[in-house]
């Protein structure tokens, strides 16, 4: 099933959540009608639920993020609930892809680059105590946060608030 993320999107006021976008269109994050903050997931407006799953971006819900954000030549078009994603995972139409290659001459019979094509990024800002700097994150994993980009700050790991 190739069913789109944009299909399911949403309004950011149907979804009663305000979005954090600079000028230049990037989005920040978000803030809830409840006035909580969350981190977003930004990923292109064209992708695939599938796409989605099978992409290092499915790691930057670890974040806490509750929307991802359906962005249409840098600017954000749309918003897709968490649990939409969920339940798509959960409910049977996906098969995530083999994690090797098969065939006669394994990986040397692949005839594309390898890795994904970034898909899909997240934009944190650090809760370290001073900091407050934002990142910008391709790839999470809870068990191992990243550095803090900050310049201005001597080096500690990325705190996510």
């Amino acid at each position: 099933m190739n069913r789109r993320l944009r299909d399911a999107a949403v309004d950011a006021d149907e979804a009663e959540v305000h979005l954090l976008v600079e000028e230049a269109g990037e989005v920040l994050g978000a803030v809830t009608a409840d006035g909580d903050s969350t981190p977003v997931v930004v990923v292109p407006a064209d992708l695939t639920f599938a796409e989605f799953a099978d992409s290092d971006a499915v790691t930057l819900l670890d974040l806490g993020a509750r929307f991802v954000a359906l962005a249409e030549a840098g600017r954000p078009i749309g918003l897709v609930p968490v649990e939409t994603i969920g339940a798509y995972l959960a409910g049977g139409d996906y098969a995530a892809r083999p994690t090797t290659m098969s065939g006669p001459h394994g990986g040397n019979a692949d005839g594309s680059l390898h890795g994904d094509p970034q898909v899909g990024v997240a934009r944190v800002r650090c809760a370290h105590p001073g900091c407050g700097h934002v990142n910008t994150l391709t790839f999470f994993d809870p068990d191992r946060p990243p550095p803090c980009a900050n310049p201005a700050l001597p080096p500690h790991p990325l705190a996510i608030g």
